[in-house]
């Protein structure tokens, strides 16, 4: 192998991204042939000739050990492929897919897929169909299953994962059902009537197909499949299964015979044909039926609508019943003394994550359930790669935007020739899809590499590609990548201060490589920042004179910056120690911010439409739904504060004018301002007057010189948090509505504390934030042993307030209100206020969120009554390990309220039955407004109402005996159109009364089942009274009607009787049933009879002798029709005995004739009644 030369390459990406560089070269050790193989250790296992490790005979267990690889030089273990008989352990492939590794499975035509690996809720179906399953009765998630977890079953109820039928299973001629089961317990349980039902479609007969378990004496415990074409039909296995020890069963149906296979093997089979029943029958796992669920564990079932191979059951038995498991290990020495295996996934291929190492070995660990079966272990590939060059320096990625980002770099000791390739795709999978142009550089000189078009919020993968000017290949750092500007939330980012790397201080390095290694590997963030204090050149407030020991520790910082594992974006802040104050001369100014430019270059002027500072020390930019603004406190601040006044701290009128524009300019919900330390201080204790002139105090100084202008312009625009270093601890000040929040120290562990009322510093770490909506911001601090030692919720939104009732503009019956409501918040409430009439009543201080509570008021009076509540939040929570959070006095809570709510007092305590509950409606716009008292009446208002001045109905409406009355003068807002009944009336023919006086202005609705119903415009007192009938001398109509009279409706009384007046009777038919009753009326007489058969008959209603009415009968289709004919005409025994006198006179001539005629018209005016052939009785008003 060529020796390659060693050289320098530290890559600078400008918002920055930390890892090593690591060129070379992959490489391939492969292990195919029995030579191969047998350079390492079988241990109850054996090469086979066929071409693979299998275990040895009779083994159960075994393992085969590698040899040691030996990558010459320190290397980069990348992955591990190899082939197996099948894939072992692995769940069937979801979506029908087909695999086309060896022995893998042909998931074609599957139609139902249950992997059953749930932990809670419904069960997901992988075959594709979205044939979800749900939960019926009682069934045990999340138990150990044959792959992955499994699903048990309790016997003694039903209990049954249940999916919907669909065409899915409308599966012709073809079926096939496998799934792996446990049984629970060993023994005989029941009888041959009792079964285990695993797999169902319906629910008591055949229809696609029934796999059970049979428990009883006939067929004790065997397993039974069942299905139903034009018949049904069944098999058992030969098998039985008295043990707990996991069994995979293979149903199948191929149009012409049933089969079954028991772990892998065909146990019995029956011919039969036809296609299964099409149906819309629910699949059930286990039953819907008591007493009939599995007492099993199962697992991995499966439905396909095709007959699956013997082969393709077996190598499916295989995938659960082998093993084959991967453990590795990296050494630094040839036979790996000290060193362990690692376990890691055993699925092929395998990407290696373990440390870099000269040397590599892997072993795999054989197991079978079958002694019949052994796993299969053939080709193994090992992928490498030479760490090539060894880096001490980071890559750095910088001025990300929506589409675009700078990569930087600065070269290493020899001339180099290097580019960058990259995509929205990971390379790994084939090649990027851009380039950037090829650089040729000296040694130690910046690269800069401009990214272009690219998409907003978008993640992309990259490396770079370089190589020495006198070599033709290049060699190729590990893949990065970076995300555009992120749209919207949620999203992490990471804040870090006060570092202080120096040669001098070797541990500051170390930590802070050990904290922004967690960070790396644990907090998703988007990018990190430090807020200043990065280094520690000399004197604090003081100029860098020194390039050389200046660059020394911007080089340190850059090898600190070092996660191996993601790619992070990083800016900074300017601190005290960056050796840039407003009041050094020019010159030293000058070389402070090349040399900080050059190592950690930061977003320009240009870089975002915000705009900034010109030398890259103060910017803002969005991300999310979210502005950062980063001030710069040092360097525009003309006049040492410390040998002067706090008061001298100022951002300068182009920094402060610039920081107030782009604040009034946002529409983000979340402003974020960062800022190394406050434009002011206020420190206490010893010291106070030097600390306090060094700006120290975090939110104690928002008040103080500048910082107070500051501090008004974040209230006026909503800024919530102002996050700061310098103090050296993790603290959350809150002033007003704005969090002052000091994110504690990532290298140099001596803390301010003097002052501070509540505070972390026992050690050193980071601030980790996440913008998780536009209400809730989380801010931990977590430790370099990576504790999260403290936390903040912030809260830039009010108490959702839910009232439940009453409801606005409601109505109350009793004067006794309570008002129910919730509260939804991320914050604590502080308290919620209750006010009645615009004065305060209740409060209650003690809220617990989305709970409902209440206040009450009872004994209010008739009237209406204005009220709201108001709730604040305390805009931050505290619920985590330890809170670091509070104020100073001056702080502002969200608050919320409900806005002004009315509600009504209207006492209608009389009312009942279909009464308009007022509660529920808007009392000032009621419609359709009901009041009732059962058996008495009801009013229902045509038109809307307006009740909400409150009112006594009680006193001013009264509904009774045929009475209805509202005091129209009392209450004008009732003196209106209506709809009113009158229950339980005895006239027959009622008329409407109004203030006892026929009313003219009243439409009869109806009467019916003696419930008077009639509409009014107005209103005073209404009663009903009987309708006059005509009297005798009075001319009739043809229709048999009196004086002109509408005759009342021969109507029904009650579901089985009708009513007939003899009066206006000429020919009825009526539809009835055998047991009804006919109830004739004829002046003040009435007959009842009750129909017991069909036979024709004659009704004598007045009892004179004489028949009155006549009934014939038709039947047609089961229905009865009665026809009534009244019989004219009725003459009395007096009127007949006139008739033989007229014929005894009959020589008396016309005389007698006269005589005669006079006697009929006399007759007519008697009443005849004569007995029909039913039972009747009698009743005289």
């Amino acid at each position: 192998m060529k020796k390659r030369g060693k050289y320098l390459l530290i890559l600078v990406f400008t918002i920055i991204l930390f890892s090593f560089i690591q060129f070379g070269f992959a490489d391939l050790f492969t292990v195919i042939t029995q030579g191969d193989f047998n350079n390492g250790t079988y241990s109850n296992t054996e090469y086979n000739v066929s071409g693979f490790v299998q275990l040895s005979a009779g083994n159960l267990t075994g393992n085969y050990t590698s040899k040691v690889f030996d990558g010459a030089e320190n290397t980069t273990w990348n992955n591990l492929t190899w082939i197996e008989g099948v894939p072992y352990g692995e769940d069937l492939p979801a979506n029908e897919a087909v695999e086309t590794v060896l022995g893998g499975a042909n998931m074609t035509g599957n139609i139902l897929l249950m992997h059953l690996n749930e932990t809670s809720g419904q069960f997901i179906d992988s075959s594709g169909h979205s044939n979800t399953g749900n939960i019926i009765g009682e069934v045990h998630y999340n138990q150990p299953g044959k792959l992955g977890q499994g699903v048990m079953f309790n016997r003694t109820t039903a209990t049954a994962i249940q999916m919907t039928g669909t065409t899915d299973f409308d599966v012709g001629d073809t079926l096939s059902v496998e799934f792996w089961f446990k049984r629970r317990n060993t023994g005989n349980f029941g009888d041959a009537s009792t079964s285990e039902v695993f797999v169902r479609e319906g629910t008591t007969s055949f229809v696609l197909g029934i796999i059970w378990h049979v428990i009883g004496i006939a067929n004790n415990q065997h397993i039974r499949f069942g299905i139903k074409t034009g018949t049904g039909k069944t098999i058992d296995t030969a098998s039985t299964f008295n043990d707990t020890n996991w069994h995979h069963i293979a149903a199948v149906y191929n149009s012409s015979d049933m089969l079954l296979y028991v772990d892998g093997v065909f146990e019995n089979s029956t011919t039969h044909t036809g296609n299964l029943a099409a149906s819309t029958n629910n699949i059930t796992i286990g039953t819907i039926t008591n007493q009939f669920a599995p007492n099993a564990t199962m697992d991995e079932v499966a439905i396909y609508n095709r007959s699956l191979t013997a082969a393709e059951i077996l190598n499916h038995y295989k995938r659960g019943a082998l093993k084959l498991n991967l453990s590795v290990q990296s050494c630094d020495d040839s036979v790996c003394s000290g060193e362990s295996f690692t376990s890691v996934d055993d699925a092929t291929p395998q990407q290696l994550s373990i440390a870099s190492n000269r040397y590599f070995q892997y072993k795999f660990d054989f197991e079978t359930d079958n002694i019949s079966y052994t796993p299969e272990l053939y080709n193994v590939t090992l992928d490498y790669k030479s760490v090539f060059p060894n880096m001490t320096s980071m890559d750095l990625m910088g001025k990300v935007s929506n589409t675009s980002i700078t990569i930087n770099l600065i070269n290493g000791h020899e001339n180099s020739s290097t580019y960058v390739e990259y995509g929205s795709t990971s390379g790994a999978a084939g090649s990027y899809s851009d380039t950037t142009t090829v650089q040729n550089v000296t040694n130690d000189t910046l690269i800069e590499f401009d990214i272009t078009g690219l998409t907003t919020n978008t993640v992309y993968y990259y490396r770079v590609r370089s190589k020495r000017l006198d070599e033709s290949t290049y060699a190729t750092t590990d893949e990065r990548s970076f995300r555009t500007r992120r749209a919207s939330y949620p999203f992490n980012f990471t804040l870090i201060s006060d570092m202080h790397v120096d040669p001098t201080w070797p541990e500051t390095s170390a930590d802070l490589k050990k904290i922004l290694a967690n960070m790396s590997l644990n907090d998703n963030s988007d990018f990190v920042m430090s807020l200043g204090d990065n280094i520690q050149p000399g004197v604090g407030d003081g100029a860098i004179n020194n390039e050389t020991w200046a660059t020394s520790e911007y080089v340190l910082l850059r090898e600190s910056l070092h996660p191996d594992y993601n790619s992070i974006p990083f800016l900074m802040a300017i601190g005290n120690w960056e050796g840039e104050p407003g009041w050094i001369d020019s010159t030293n100014l000058s070389l402070a911010r090349s040399i900080r430019q050059k190592f950690v270059p930061n977003p320009t002027n240009t870089t975002y439409v915000q705009g900034g500072g010109d030398y890259e020390d103060y910017y803002a930019f969005t991300w999310g739904n979210a502005l950062f603004i980063v001030l710069n406190v040092m360097s525009y601040t003309p006049v040492n504060p410390s040998d002067n006044s706090m008061e001298n701290w100022t951002l300068g009128s182009t920094q402060l004018t610039w920081f107030n524009n782009t604040l009034k300019n946002a529409t983000e919900p979340w402003k974020f301002v960062i800022i190394h330390h406050t434009a002011g201080g206020n420190w206490t204790g010893a010291a106070a007057a030097a600390w306090t002139k060094y700006g120290r105090g975090g939110g104690r100084a928002a008040y103080s010189g500048e910082q107070a202008t500051i501090q008004q312009m974040m209230v006026d625009n909503d800024v919530r948090i102002m996050f700061l270093g310098h103090d050296h601890l993790f603290t959350d000040m809150i002033e007003n509505k704005t969090h002052y929040i000091v994110v504690g120290n990532a290298g140099y562990g001596l803390a301010f504390t003097a002052g501070y009322g509540s505070y972390y510093n026992d050690s050193k770490g980071r601030a980790k934030v996440e913008v998780l909506s536009d209400e809730i911001t989380k801010v931990y601090y977590i430790t370099e042993e990576e504790l999260s030692s403290a936390n903040v919720t912030i809260d830039r939104m009010p108490p959702r307030i839910n009232i439940v009732s009453p409801s606005n503009d409601s109505g109350d019956t009793d004067g006794n209100i309570t008002f129910i409501f919730n509260v939804t918040d991320a914050s604590t409430i502080e308290n919620c206020t209750f006010f009645f009439n615009n004065a305060i009543n209740q409060s209650n201080t003690s809220m617990v969120k989305d709970l409902n509570t209440n206040f009450t008021i009872n004994n209010l009076a008739a009237g209406n009554y204005a009220w709201f509540i108001n709730c604040t939040d305390y805009n931050f929570n505290t619920n985590y390990v330890v809170n670091y959070t509070f104020h100073g006095g001056n702080y502002t809570p969200n608050m919320n309220t409900t806005g002004l709510r009315t509600f009504s007092v209207i006492t209608n305590s009389e009312f009942s039955g279909n009464t308009t509950d007022l509660s529920q409606v808007n009392v000032s716009n009621i419609s359709n407004l009901i009041m009732e008292v059962p058996s008495l009446g009801m009013i229902n208002f045509t038109t809307n109402v307006d009740l909400s001045n409150g009112t006594n109905l009680d006193n001013n409406v009264n509904i009774s005996q045929n009475r209805i009355e509202v005091n129209s003068t009392a209450l004008p807002e009732l003196n209106t159109t209506a709809t009113l009944t009158l229950y339980n009336l005895t006239f027959t023919n009622p008329r409407v009364l109004k203030d006892g006086a026929v009313c003219s202005d009243c439409t009869e609705v109806s009467y019916t089942n003696n419930n008077f119903i009639f509409n009014v415009t107005s209103f005073s007192i209404y009663t009903a009274g009987e309708t006059p009938t005509a009297t005798a001398g009075t001319s009739t109509s043809g229709s048999g009607v009196q004086g002109g009279e509408t005759p009342p409706p021969e109507s029904e009384e009650g579901p089985n009787s009708f009513l007939v007046d003899y009066d206006y009777l000429e020919i009825r038919e009526i539809e009835l049933e055998l047991g009804d009753t006919i109830k004739f009326i004829w002046d003040e007489i009435t007959l009842e009879i009750i129909i017991e058969n069909t036979e024709e008959r004659k009704v004598d209603i007045n009892e004179d002798g004489y028949s009155d009415v006549l009934i014939t009968f038709s039947e047609t289709e089961g229905i009865i029709t009665a026809k009534l004919e009244k019989i004219e005409p009725r003459l009395s025994p007096e009127l007949r005995e006139g008739i033989q006198l007229n014929k005894n006179l009959k020589t008396f001539g016309l005389i007698g004739l006269v005589i005669l005629i006079g006697i009929i018209a006399l007759g007519t005016f008697f009443a005849i009644k004569s007995i029909g052939h039913g039972h009747y009785h009698k009743k005289k008003k």
